[in-house]
């Protein structure tokens, strides 16, 4: 006897693919291109991904929690910390991602904007972050 496999069971194999790795960067992002403060890492966004490349090895590391696609990222002077804000469709909460460097993971979600975060910064002694919502803020 024959097993078939449906539509469904195909989907669900499919999603356990991970990525490895990715070979590109296309630059739509203003100043997405960031170089860490330990001068060893570049750091950017690929879609809804923040990648943290090494420069000398080329290895990669992938920060996955952004819903669409990442609009503005940003590092702490410290560098323990990257920001990373998402652009959402119009009238829906967009997300900022708080990230910890060394960790390589999610530390804190903030829904303050709506549509578009425009662009973030840490202060100069890492205890703010500022944000700026696109014009669906009002």
């Amino acid at each position: 006897m024959e097993t078939q496999t449906s539509p469904k069971d195909e989907v669900a194999e499919a999603a356990e693919l991970e990525l490895e790795a990715v070979i590109g960067f296309n630059g739509h992002v203003p100043t997405g291109l960031k170089c860490h403060p330990d001068q060893e890492h570049l750091v950017y966004p690929l879609g809804c991904t923040i990648l943290i490349q090494a420069i000398n090895t080329q290895e990669q590391n992938f920060l996955h929690g952004h819903g669409n696609n990442v609009s503005c990222v940003a590092i702490s002077k410290s560098g323990l910390y990257i920001a990373s804000g998402q652009v959402t469709f119009m009238g829906f909460k967009a997300d900022i991602i708080l990230w910890d460097y060394k960790k390589r993971e999610l530390m804190a979600r903030l829904s303050l904007h709506k549509g578009k975060i425009e662009a973030l910064a840490f202060s100069p002694n890492d205890i703010y972050l500022v944000s700026l919502g696109g014009p669906d803020d009002g």
